[in-house]
């Protein structure tokens, strides 16, 4: 399992020429057997990634049941980062 996109983004938040946040991160993208998930990381702290999904597509964020796409995300990131988490109804949940 590979990921199809991998962005790179910056958001600056402020107002009035004041930054008072900047947001340096990477976001991963997959699909698979009608499925989609993604991924992001900060990179101020490249230990972690956190999963999103999955969901139906990019624009249909219904969660939908795909084992084997969260599986293979899990793999893929594991080689990557050591410490995983997963975002949930009940916020973040690490991911052994």
């Amino acid at each position: 399992m590979e990921p199809y996109q991998i962005e790179h983004l910056v958001e600056v938040i402020g107002s009035d020429g004041q930054i008072d946040q900047i947001y340096n991160y990477l976001v991963y993208k997959f699909q698979d057997n009608g499925a989609y998930l993604w991924a992001r990381a900060y990179l101020d702290d490249m230990g972690t990634v956190s999963i999103f999904g999955p969901f139906k597509s990019e624009t249909d964020l219904t969660p939908v049941e795909n084992s084997s796409l969260v599986s293979g995300v899990i793999e893929y990131m594991k080689m990557r980062y050591p410490n995983l988490q997963a975002f949930g109804p009940n916020g973040y949940v690490k991911i052994p």
